[in-house]
């Protein structure tokens, strides 16, 4: 390529670092090359163009007839007769249409587009608050601030797969002030059919048109060089003008490494209006002589270096996300859709359907031959519901003369031979009854319906993860953009509150940015089954029972959870509760004391009864004595059986007795006065003195 090159780029005078560091503050490169350098570099640009068209020839054919049936264009058909039957069955329209319904709202769900898993360490929890923020404010960038991004994304799901690949270009647009991702089909994203990625390609060429009041802006404004763009029609001065914008490598410096660069062309003339640079400050690597030092192009132009250095390797920035649906098995660039795969038979099944319509046709409305015997008007002879005709012969002549031809109508076999190529088309697809909502299975159980879905889905599970990959993609560059173009504080709205986000929060990259969307589920069924597979750990410890919750919420699509769940409150002290058991606390400590005011006095009771019952049979025995134990005992029991009524009545937990009783004078007569307790025994065991 180098070569090539020498010939096309004049000698810089300038070193080639300091002369890249330049073409980055250029709007427009073009402004500084001369005119045959300019129409060597237009030409180079549109034969190469060619050459990648031409290798991806054989995809673009098969697209077309994919679109064609996808849309249901009619055709006129001239066989077996003119105007003859030309029904086409709608297999890719419904499989494109169902994937849709599907793939859209489980991309884009509610007003969460994107989230951010930190990565590394988060002691303050700092890295946690900048996802947070950088989540909500990429959400609402796409929802809010770039209102083509939905649309776009919602066709892109439709044509998807019909075609097989659709693209997407992320860059930041000057004049809208803002970020933009718009979808760029593949019919005019130009990629040679060899290339591994968008990333490794040697070219892209995007082909796009631009109204001449819109070309006239942007030479005012700098952007393209003030040449003629002359239109094919002439008659139509506001037919559009196509230009091709070319993401390819260029040797502008002259030093046999060619640097990336975006040059867009004037497609019918190959007149150059705009050359811009591909790359960044910093993204240029620079090595020494020595091959020691390496530098970035951005450190070498801030300390002004003086030292002989040369470009050793160029990131390019890339602008285009490639979505795919099936990959070729060939191994080309190009993913296949529906339209390739089921092109030939949905043919076979415009064929045999039309072969029944075509023999039901001849079999309504007949035809044959008219004997010369038979005298009557020449020329066709049309009957109407109902009518009869006059003739001048009699009825066996017309009869022996008119022999019709045998048609037998449509045919038993044929038509189970569509059905045949109808089920294979939707098991392809996995259009089925159940898949469509349409099932005869209603009565069988939700674990089996749900398997069938789980089964139905595996295709389109496959493809969800390749989008959701290519989505992830398009995100990364959305926050590279973010990080650079972003003002230093930005204040931004979510569901009425006010939030904000500095430029600082996108500089480190220390968070992957995914879609909020998960790969694996892609209907809502299964979600409403992973929820309810939850529901069932609710009382587990080991469980957060509040994020099970939103999680069924979040299933079965019930919006603002914020304003439906509530975090857990603590219950309060019930005051009056309190005042009561206060109450109650103090009664029975009123009572209690008077429980031990009342067994304080009968200890001394019984501790004189004792005294004077050990005194008066010292000196008196006889039935006088047994007589006041028998009045002791009785004295003895009436107090027990008053205190244990008292504490019944106060609601406090009957003791085993008092465990103050005082120990009884030692001495006391054995014999009879046995049943008399010694100390220490409690007004339960007094009671049970024996006459």
């Amino acid at each position: 390529m180098s070569a090539i090159e020498n010939e096309v780029i004049k000698l810089p005078k300038k070193s080639s670092p300091k002369l890249l560091y330049d073409y980055l503050q250029s709007d427009n490169i073009a402004n500084d090359l001369d005119d045959e350098t300019l129409s060597k570099i237009g030409k180079k640009v549109i034969d190469e163009y060619k050459i990648d068209d031409e290798s991806r020839s054989e995809w673009k054919e098969q697209t077309k007839k994919a679109m064609d049936l996808a849309k249901q264009i009619k055709e006129e058909k001239n066989y077996p007769w003119p105007k003859a039957s030309n029904v086409k069955y709608p297999i890719i329209t419904t499989a494109a249409i169902q994937f849709n319904a599907r793939a859209y709202p489980a991309i884009v769900r509610g007003n969460d587009v994107v989230e951010c898993k930190i990565t590394g360490s988060d002691p303050n929890n700092e890295k946690a608050g900048r996802a947070i923020r950088v989540a909500e404010h990429m959400s609402y960038q796409l929802l809010t601030e770039m209102p083509e991004w939905e649309a776009d994304q919602d066709r892109q799901l439709l044509v998807l797969p019909i075609v097989g690949t659709d693209f997407k270009k992320t860059y930041f647009d000057p004049s809208l002030g803002r970020n933009v991702s718009n979808r760029v089909s593949a019919e005019n994203c130009v990629v040679n059919n060899k290339a591994k990625s968008t990333e490794t390609a040697a070219r892209i060429s995007e082909i796009f048109t631009l109204y001449p009041h819109e070309i006239v802006e942007k030479t005012r404004f700098g952007i393209y060089l003030d040449i003629e763009y002359p239109s094919e029609n002439n008659n139509d001065s506001y037919e559009p003008i196509e230009f091709i914008e070319q993401h390819r490598m260029l040797d502008l410096d002259n030093d046999g490494y060619p640097e990336p660069y975006i040059v867009t062309v004037h497609k019918e003339t190959g007149k150059v209006a705009r050359i811009v640079c591909r790359y960044s400050a910093d993204g240029v690597i620079l090595v020494d002589k020595s091959k020691t030092i390496l530098v970035t192009l951005q450190e070498y132009i801030a300390v002004e270096e003086t030292r002989q250095m040369k470009v050793a390797k160029i990131n390019p920035i890339h602008y285009y996300t490639k979505y795919g649906f099936i990959p070729d098995p060939d191994g080309g660039f190009y993913d296949i859709g529906f339209g390739t795969l089921l092109n030939p038979m949905n043919e076979s099944i415009n064929t045999t359907l039309n072969l029944l319509v075509d023999a039901g046709h001849l079999a309504n409305t007949g035809g044959g031959f008219i004997g010369r015997g038979l005298r009557m008007k020449r020329g066709e002879l049309r009957f109407k519901p109902g009518e009869y005709k006059t003739v001048d012969v009699a009825g066996e002549n017309v009869r022996n003369n008119i022999v019709p031809l045998q048609f037998p109508g449509p045919s038993q076999v044929l038509f189970q031979l569509l059905g045949m190529l109808v089920q294979a088309a939707r098991e392809v697809t996995s259009v089925n009854e159940i898949m469509a909502g349409d099932s005869q299975m209603a009565m069988a159980q939700p674990t089996t319906v749900m398997a069938l879905i789980e089964q139905g889905q595996m295709v389109f599970s496959a493809i969800y993860k390749r989008i959701y990959r290519s989505l992830t993609a398009e995100l990364q560059k959305l926050y590279r953009l973010n990080s650079i173009y972003l003002e230093e504080e930005v204040y931004f709205r979510v569901l009425d509150n006010e939030k904000a986000i500095a430029r600082k929060d996108y500089a480190m990259n220390d968070m992957d940015i995914k879609p909020v969307s998960d790969p694996n589920l892609a209907t809502d069924q299964q979600k409403l089954a992973r929820a309810n597979f939850l529901s069932q750990f609710m009382q587990d410890p080991f469980f957060n029972p509040m994020e099970i919750r939103k999680r069924m919420l979040e299933a079965a699509k019930i919006d603002e959870l914020e304003k439906l769940i509530a975090p857990p409150q603590q219950p309060g002290p019930d005051v009056k509760m309190l005042v009561e058991m206060a109450k109650i606390e103090n009664k029975r400590a009123e009572i209690d004391n008077t429980i031990r005011k009342t067994n304080a006095d009968i200890i001394e009771t019984i501790a004189n009864a004792v005294l004077a019952l050990e005194k008066a049979e010292a000196e008196n025995a006889g039935i006088q004595l047994d007589s006041y134990r028998v009045q002791l005992q009785a004295m003895i029991q009436s107090i027990n059986q008053n205190e244990s009524k008292q504490r019944r009545v106060s609601g406090m937990a009957p003791q085993s007795g008092n465990q103050n009783v005082p120990s009884l004078p030692a001495g006391l007569p054995q014999g009879q006065n046995a049943g008399i307790p010694s100390g220490g025994q409690t007004g339960a065991e007094l009671g049970s003195v024996d006459p």
